[in-house]
């Protein structure tokens, strides 16, 4: 599923899980992918900022 939103909108994750890469990805712009365990990632692509980095924990009150 796509969801857009206005640019400068604060992201926070769908659900507690750990940021597996926080950086540029080519077409994506800045990307953060967060793995939540069972298979399933969650993608944000084209991000105005990243305020979280690879390894780090995060869950739905953390703005990524």
């Amino acid at each position: 599923m796509d969801i857009a939103t206005a640019a400068g909108t604060p992201i926070t994750s769908i659900a507690t899980g750990t940021v597996v890469y926080s950086g540029w990805k080519g077409s994506y712009g800045n990307l953060i992918i967060i793995d939540h365990g069972n298979g399933i990632q969650s993608y944000y692509a084209h991000c105005n900022a990243l305020y979280v980095s690879t390894g780090q924990t995060v869950d739905s009150n953390t703005t990524i």
